[in-house]
Parts: C-alpha cells; sequence; structure tokens
C-alpha cells in the first residue's frame, strides 16, 4: 500500500473515533492499533511529523484522537460511576485500560528515533487529566509515564516546558507524597518527582524554587516511615540533587533545612530497612549538611 493510502487510513481511523457508536469508536481504535504497529505506518507518521507542515497525519494528532476517545469514554461513565457493580466497573475500568495502552503506544512509538510530538499540547494534554479527580483516578498512572519515560527523556522536551507548567507538575506531585492516592503507587510519585527535579535543575534558577524547601523537609520524615527501599531510593536522590542546587542560591535556607532533617536522616541510617543505595545517599546528605553548617567544602 502507498505512504499516501497509508496515512489516509490513519486519518480516517483517528475521525472515525470520534463516532457516536461505541462499537465503530471501537472498531477503529483496534485499526488504530494495529496500524501503529506497521512498520510502513511508522516511517510515514515519522516523516509528516518531522516536516509539521499539516496537522492531520501526525503522532500530536494520533495522540490527540485517542486520548479524545479515552476522554469520551470515560465521561460516560462518570456521572454514574458510584451505581455501577464491582463487576461493570471491573469491564469498564479494562475498556479504558485498552485504550491507555492504545494512547501509550502512540507515545512511545513518537519518541522511539527521536522526539517527534509537539511537546506544548502533550504537556497540556498531561496536566488537564491530572487536574480532574476521575480521569485521573483511572489513568493517571499512564499519563504520568508518558510525562517521565516519553518526555522528560528528551533535553529537547525539557528545555520546552515552561516553568508554570514544571511548578504544576511538582505540586500534584508533592500532593500526592502527603496524600498518598490509591491508584498511584509511592515509587512511581517519587519517580516524577526525581525526574521533575532532574530537570528543573538544568532548566532555572534555584530561586525559582525556594517555596519547597518545607516540602523536603516533610519527605524526609515519609521517608523515615517508608519500607520500600526502591521509594527511599528515589526521594534521597530527589534530596540530594535539591539541597545541592539550592545551595548555589541561599546556603542558609540549605543549613536551616539541614537542622531540621539531619536527625531524621542519621535515624534512617541506623535503621535496617533502607538499601545499600539508600544508606550511601543518606550519609552523603548528612556530610554536605553538615559541611555547610560548619562553613566547609564537601
Amino acid at each position: 500500500m502507498s505512504s499516501r493510502l497509508l496515512l489516509e487510513d490513519v486519518v480516517r481511523s483517528c475521525h472515525y473515533l470520534e463516532y457516536d457508536k461505541a462499537t465503530d469508536r471501537k472498531k477503529n481504535a483496534d485499526k488504530l492499533n494495529n496500524l501503529i504497529q506497521n512498520p510502513q505506518v511508522v516511517l510515514v507518521l515519522d516523516e509528516k511529523s518531522k516536516t509539521g507542515k499539516t496537522k492531520d497525519g501526525t503522532y500530536t494528532a494520533v495522540f490527540k484522537a485517542v486520548q479524545g476517545y479515552l476522554f469520551k469514554e470515560s465521561e460516560a461513565t462518570r456521572s454514574k460511576w458510584d451505581t455501577l457493580t464491582d463487576s461493570v466497573q471491573s469491564t469498564r475500568t479494562v475498556k479504558l485500560n485498552q485504550i491507555c495502552t492504545l494512547l501509550r503506544l502512540v507515545s512511545k512509538t513518537a519518541v522511539k528515533n527521536g522526539p517527534k510530538l509537539k511537546c506544548s499540547e502533550i504537556v497540556e494534554s498531561i496536566l488537564i487529566i491530572l487536574k480532574r479527580n476521575f480521569q485521573s483516578k483511572l489513568f493517571g498512572k499512564t499519563y504520568l509515564d508518558i510525562l517521565t519515560q516519553d518526555i522528560l527523556v528528551h533535553r529537547k522536551y525539557v528545555n520546552q516546558i515552561s516553568l508554570d507548567q514544571y511548578k504544576e507538575f511538582i505540586a500534584y506531585c508533592t500532593k500526592c507524597f502527603v496524600d498518598q492516592p490509591p491508584h498511584l503507587g509511592s515509587v512511581q510519585v517519587a519517580s516524577v518527582m526525581k525526574s521533575l527535579i532532574d530537570s528543573v535543575v538544568m532548566q532555572f534558577d534555584p530561586t525559582k524554587f525556594h517555596d519547597l524547601i518545607d516540602f523536603f523537609s516533610k519527605l524526609v520524615q515519609i521517608v523515615r516511615k517508608s519500607v520500600q527501599p526502591t521509594f527511599i531510593d528515589h526521594s534521597l536522590a530527589t534530596l540530594n540533587k535539591f539541597i545541592r542546587w539550592q545551595a548555589q542560591a541561599s546556603k542558609a535556607r540549605v543549613v536551616l533545612l539541614g537542622q531540621e532533617i539531619l536527625q531524621t536522616l542519621v535515624a534512617l541510617i541506623s535503621s535496617k530497612k533502607v538499601g545499600k543505595t539508600g544508606f550511601h545517599l543518606a550519609v552523603d546528605i548528612c556530610l554536605f549538611l553538615v559541611c555547610m553548617m560548619f562553613g566547609r567544602e564537601h
């Protein structure tokens, strides 16, 4: 089949995801799933997305079409969700998860050989979903995977995310650390936060994020109570990166933070639940904070 016909097939399938009949939407979602896994289609989408001359037939257009389908299906369920039986809820969840799998496939394929999604539109889409309680509970995990595994791994995308957008993502994560929502694992939240801090450190002046110091004071208390080595490792790695970055702007603030968390970190080091990586990170943080307090280099 020619490139033109393949592209028309993709565009047509995306358009049909807006059909009123659920069976027609499902049929075209299945067709789109097969198309995205066709190497010929991938080559066509790669080329079309690189030129950026048209909106149709690009990875961004496909992503938005699948997202629209996902949102439509979830909205059809939202108002009556609490009245559904457990078995019906389970069936609906499976259906939504299948669409999430398709969305994830699109984003992974789009960045496989270099970033070819329009970052601003994808990031805005992620933020919209995270702000909607119902959708966030059902497929927020998928969107966070897209953020950390398909967006923040590319320096081009990292540079295109605005300060305000980073702050919104970080605010969402800090809330999740405290609230511990059941639809998101603590390890994933810690991993997302680590990726976000790694990104903002490359992009911004530390003074833009002074207000996070209070959060990291609370985070150490959360880490102290955790029994998950991976969560502890991610959290300590993030803290380590954050305090060294903040020290470039205000040693006094870091010293105050150190006075608040040093004792807890020492207790964490003394506990047997922290793994090898977490142990070394905690020791390194403690040494850095002590040196800061006494005005020495580390």
